[in-house]
C-alpha cells in the first residue's frame, strides 16, 4: 500500500471496512509520514473540537437563522414576466386543435 492521506483521515475519523483497515493500520506501523499526518490531523480534530467547546464561531446562532429567516419572509415576490397575446390565442382553443390547424396550412 502506498501512502494516501485521505485513508489516514477515513482511519481517524473511523470509515474504513475492516477489509481496508488491516492494511492501512499496516501501512501505519511502517510509514513515517503517514503516522505524522495522522498525528496532525489527530491533533487538528482535538484543536477544533476545544475551540468548539470553548465558543461558538458565530456570535449568535439564533440571531443570525432568525435575520435570515425574517429576510426570506420579507422578500417581494417576482412575478413573472406577462406573457405575449399572441401566446394566449394559440393555446386557447387547446394544444391539439392548434397543432391540426397548424398541419392545414401547411
Amino acid at each position: 500500500m502506498s501512502c494516501n492521506p485521505e485513508l489516514v483521515s477515513a482511519f481517524l475519523d473511523g470509515e474504513l471496512d475492516t477489509i481496508i483497515l488491516e492494511a492501512v493500520m499496516d501501512h501505519l506501523l511502517n510509514c513515517t509520514d503517514c503516522r505524522a499526518t495522522l498525528s496532525d490531523l489527530a491533533f487538528a480534530r482535538e484543536v477544533i473540537a476545544t475551540i468548539s467547546a470553548e465558543r461558538c464561531l458565530l456570535p449568535n446562532p439564533e440571531g443570525v437563522t432568525l435575520s435570515v429567516m425574517a429576510a426570506i419572509s420579507n422578500e417581494k415576490t417576482v412575478h413573472p414576466l406577462p406573457r405575449a397575446p399572441w401566446i394566449k390565442r394559440l393555446f386557447a382553443s387547446g394544444p391539439t386543435e392548434t397543432l391540426l390547424r397548424h398541419r392545414k396550412k401547411r
